[in-house]
């Protein structure tokens, strides 16, 4: 995990010189990349999931805890899982008018600057390590050292229940969210153990939509 909040970290270059100092004693290579500097693009085709065969009326599940939407719903506007972290919508999600679920997530953002973020299924971050796979029932970003920093997927074979997991950093409030519990802090050392497993294989180039699991 350490390597993960290295990366993410690193992306930005606005970070007051206390949070930079706590954050190297805990993180060995923090190295920003001089690419992050400029504007971020588009890396990826816009990612999304197919809602044309789910019921009406949606799970969506953000720890242990979740709520119910319905297409609808989707349809009419974006829908925020998550109440405000730092006065800012975490991530979103939306249908599309050929029923399929796109999402708005933000992964870093610093002093009210979007760094690293998800917009309408797309990877807006310019390190040419980081990648992101799909299929029609699963969405993932991971980071150079391929440990994902978000995923949405379906979690049942019926498309019922959509889950969202990851690790963002909000304007120096972490939050970790795993397919069993929420994690909330401004201290570091409370997501030493914070870990997901990856839900694809990458390369995504060689590897577009095959299942870490796999064989």
């Amino acid at each position: 995990m350490g390597n993960l909040r290295g990366m993410l970290i690193g992306a930005g270059i606005g970070v007051t010189i206390l949070f930079w100092v706590a954050w190297c004693s805990l993180v060995k290579h923090v190295a920003p990349s001089s690419s992050s500097e400029r504007s971020p693009k588009p890396v990826e085709s816009p990612a999304s999931l197919s809602v044309r065969d789910s019921p009406e009326e949606l799970k969506v599940l953000i720890g242990k805890g979740g709520f119910m939407v319905t297409k609808e719903q989707l349809k009419k506007a974006k829908v925020i899982p998550l109440p405000p972290l730092n006065r800012t919508a975490v991530f979103a999600l939306k249908l599309d008018s050929n029923d399929n679920l796109l999402v708005d997530a933000i992964i870093l953002q610093e002093n009210g600057v979007k760094k690293i973020y998800v917009q309408d299924g797309e990877l807006h971050y310019r390190h040419p390590a980081w990648d992101t796979n799909w299929s029609d029932t699963a969405f993932e970003v991971v980071n150079e050292n391929r440990e994902p920093v978000f995923q949405l997927r379906y979690t049942d074979a019926a498309k019922t229940t959509i889950q969202i997991t990851g690790f963002f950093i909000i304007d120096g409030t972490f939050l970790g969210i795993e397919s069993n519990k929420r994690r909330l802090s401004t201290k570091m050392e409370d997501f030493a153990d914070f870990k997901i497993s990856p839900i694809f294989k990458y390369p995504s180039r060689d590897f577009r939509g095959v299942y870490a699991d796999a064989p």
